[in-house]
């Protein structure tokens, strides 16, 4: 039995953000990349999850701003402010973030489940949470993201 691999599964990678002073965290195994703020290309639709698209790569991609998917209205955007590319079954997907704070490694078993009686929008992305030092941090699923209705619908995605 190879110990480096048990080792590995023992741990997740996870990067942190920020929307608005929380803190959540996607698994690393899905991003592809950070990018600092580029422009977005509105679409038509006013009242839609996605926000735009970008060129990423010579690829356009659709962008999603989780800050206002997680109920906040819209804030500014600022020089921290960030699009993470995450891959989910083949499909490539923008998400604005207001800050990317670090890489973080986390013993699996640190992770708790999300409680029962989370409310509000996001409460069917939380895939568990994170106690580190001071901090609570919300583990956000990848594949919620990808297969909220709204986002299928506009993207064509299948999950």
């Amino acid at each position: 039995m190879d110990v480096r691999h048990n080792e590995a599964a023992a741990e997740k990678q996870l990067v942190v953000f920020n929307i608005k002073q929380d803190e959540y965290a996607f698994d690393i195994y899905y991003i592809r990349e950070v990018l600092k703020m580029v422009p977005v290309t509105p679409l038509a639709q006013q009242d839609s999850v996605i926000e735009g698209i970008i060129n990423f790569r010579g690829e356009v991609i659709p962008v999603i701003d989780l800050r206002r998917l997680f109920g906040n209205s819209k804030p500014e955007n600022t020089a921290e402010t960030r699009i993470i590319i995450k891959e989910f079954n083949g499909n490539l997907l923008g998400i604005i973030v207001d800050a990317v704070n670090e890489v973080l490694k986390v013993a699996v078993e640190n992770i708790s489940p999300p409680p029962t009686v989370t409310g509000g929008s996001g409460k069917d992305f939380i895939e568990g949470i994170v106690k580190v030092d001071n901090r609570l941090i919300i583990i956000i699923k990848t594949e919620s993201l990808f297969s909220t209705e709204a986002i299928q619908d506009e993207c064509s995605f299948t999950v």
